[in-house]
């Protein structure tokens, strides 16, 4: 593996961490979103108005216009491959694979160490499975870690 490829690695596992740091901040503006582009006169946005001689109905147009936006295709993308990696993890055999993820990035008090103790895991499992919970994200994505 070359230094750009590790790089390139590097940066990926770092980039998924972020997005399962912030999972639950993006699943708020995920919904936000959603709703803003559904209803966006409830929000104040009449950019997407488009005068029509037909039925007076957006329905079509709000609906093609959330399953077409790429900001909302890539965070509902990035969302289902963290769901994705968070039902392997619950449905293993291991509870601890999952209260690993739920500590090390969203508790936010423990150190590597301190989870290691609460988990009553060694440090090298800890990677481990930080390492393969991360590796079904990216493979989710489609992203070579």
């Amino acid at each position: 593996m070359t230094r750009r490829d590790r790089h390139i690695r590097n940066a990926s596992l770092r980039l998924i961490e972020a997005e399962i740091r912030n999972y639950h901040q993006t699943l708020k503006d995920l919904r936000e979103l959603e709703e803003a582009v559904a209803y966006p006169a409830a929000i104040g946005d009449f950019s997407d108005r488009v005068p029509s001689a037909g039925p007076n109905d957006p329905t079509p147009a709000r609906a093609h216009k959330m399953m077409t936006s790429a900001q909302l295709l890539e965070i509902r993308r990035r969302v289902e491959a963290i769901e994705y990696m968070l039902r392997v993890l619950k449905a293993s055999p291991e509870p601890g694979r999952y209260e690993l993820i739920r500590l090390a990035y969203w508790d936010g008090r423990y150190t590597v160490r301190g989870i290691c103790d609460q988990l009553s895991i060694s440090e090298r499992t800890y990677y481990r499975w930080r390492r393969e919970a991360l590796q079904l994200v990216a493979e989710r994505l489609g992203w070579e870690v």
